[in-house]
């Protein structure tokens, strides 16, 4: 029999199936966050419209431009939404990388809800 120590754990959680494996979801919902091939960024998904997804790039480059707000999130935490406004197929959606859940979805709906405003102006 082996001792448990931390090695011996380690070792053992890091042998279970999907260890850093994110599993894409079947139904892609607002809050999924995907990697755009083209632009080479991770954006969010902010709401459905028909057959496409309103969507938001976010960024680490904190010299950014176009930074709407920092994210608050517990993946995203050195991140920010850009005023970089998008409109995504679920076909184009299927295509990308899965990068996880943003789980701020108060968050979410506040920078769909200022995006719309800085278009309306």
């Amino acid at each position: 029999t082996q001792h448990l120590n931390k090695s011996n754990v380690l070792q053992w959680v890091k042998s279970l199936p999907n260890y850093g494996f994110k599993v894409k979801p079947n139904v892609v919902k607002v809050g999924d966050v995907f990697m755009h091939r083209v632009f080479g960024h991770p954006y969010v998904i902010l709401q459905k419209c028909g057959e496409f997804y309103m969507c938001v790039l976010l960024t680490t480059e904190e010299t950014c431009k176009e930074i709407l707000e920092p994210c608050s999130s517990r993946f995203f935490h050195d991140s920010f939404f850009t005023q970089n406004l998008l409109m995504v197929s679920a076909e184009t959606t299927e295509g990308n990388e899965f990068y996880g859940v943003f789980d701020n979805t108060r968050q979410v709906k506040s920078v769909l809800n200022k995006l719309k405003t800085i278009m309306n102006q």
